[in-house]
């Protein structure tokens, strides 16, 4: 589950009893089951557009499927995703990568 501002442990608890209640009373699995219900984590991965424009101005890692001036490895603040490129502060330099040679993503969450 994900929600605005993230999720915390007492959301995962009431999702996971009122889901566990429901598919008790309805009895859709018949069979005996276990129900996990957890967040996407504090290094979530980015997978769609709308994952990168949730996180402009903070810190993602991407891994390129082709190499670009030498590197497939960048780690940097997100400035901006447009038009199917994302633009990174990397070493203080602007790199701008097409999500098209994208090959994953995650968010580097960061502690104050």
């Amino acid at each position: 589950m994900d929600r605005e501002g993230g999720v915390t442990l007492d959301d995962c608890a009431r999702v996971s009893t009122e889901l566990g209640d429901l598919l008790d009373v309805k009895d859709l699995i018949e069979h005996e089951y276990i129900l996990e219900v957890s967040s996407p984590g504090l290094n979530r991965p980015l997978r769609k557009e709308k994952d990168f424009s949730k996180v402009i101005g903070q810190r993602i890692k991407v891994k390129m499927s082709t190499t670009r001036e030498g590197r497939q490895n960048y780690t940097g603040c997100l400035l901006a995703f447009s038009e199917g490129l994302l633009y990174l502060e990397v070493d203080g330099k602007e790199a701008i990568l097409p999500w098209s040679e994208m090959e994953k993503a995650h968010l580097i969450y960061e502690f104050d």
